[in-house]
C-alpha cells in the first residue's frame, strides 16, 4: 500500500495547524468493530482493525500497530470528512484505507507519516514528535481541545467515528 501523506503537524500556534491524520487506540472507548483474533492478524485490514507503520495487519494491542482502519474509500477524497491518512490498496479496483492513529492519552508518536512509530515520551526529542493529551469521543471539533500545561494543543478530528484527538508537540532538542 502507498500512503498519501505529509507532515502530521506543521506547527502549533494560535489556531494555525496543518494536519494529515490521526486515530484511536485500544485503551479508548471505540465504536469500531472488534479487532481480529490473534491468528487473523495477517488477514487484509478491515474497518476496526489495525495496521503497523508499513500498513501491514497487526493486532491493535501491538505497540507497532500505529494506525486503526476507520473507513474505506476508492481514493483519498472519498474518506469521510476529517484528518485521515489514505493508504491505496495493492489490487486494482480495491478500496483503500482511511487510517487514523491507534493511540491513547499519554502516547508519543514520531511525526513521520511515511513510517510513524510509538516512541518514549521525553522532555526533548531529536525528531518531531507529538504527545496525545486528550481523546474526545462523540465530537469532531477542534473546540473540544483545551490548552495543556505545555502550551497550545493541536486538534485532529474525524467524522466517522466522531472523535477528536488533542495533541501537543514535544520540544525538539537542538543538535
Amino acid at each position: 500500500m502507498r500512503v498519501s501523506a505529509g507532515r502530521l503537524l506543521a506547527g502549533v500556534g494560535a489556531g494555525a495547524l496543518a494536519v494529515v491524520a490521526v486515530g484511536l487506540g485500544p485503551n479508548v472507548a471505540s465504536n469500531a468493530a472488534p479487532t481480529a483474533a490473534p491468528n487473523e492478524a495477517s488477514a487484509a485490514p478491515t474497518v476496526g482493525s489495525c495496521v503497523d507503520g508499513d500498513k501491514q495487519s497487526a493486532e491493535c494491542a501491538d505497540p507497532a500497530a500505529v494506525y486503526e482502519v476507520l473507513a474505506t474509500a476508492r481514493s483519498a477524497p472519498g474518506c469521510p470528512t476529517g484528518d485521515y491518512f489514505f493508504a491505496e490498496a495493492a489490487g486494482r479496483g480495491s478500496d483503500g484505507l482511511c487510517l487514523g492513529y491507534n493511540v491513547s492519552v499519554g502516547d508519543c508518536v514520531q511525526d513521520d507519516p511515511e513510517s510513524p512509530r510509538r516512541v518514549p515520551c521525553a522532555p526533548e526529542v531529536l525528531t518531531p514528535t507529538f504527545r496525545v493529551v486528550q481523546v474526545v469521543d462523540g465530537r469532531a471539533t477542534a473546540k473540544a481541545c483545551r490548552d495543556s500545561d505545555a502550551g497550545p494543543v493541536a486538534a485532529l478530528t474525524y467524522s466517522v467515528p466522531k472523535r477528536t484527538l488533542c495533541l501537543e508537540h514535544l520540544p525538539v532538542a537542538s543538535r
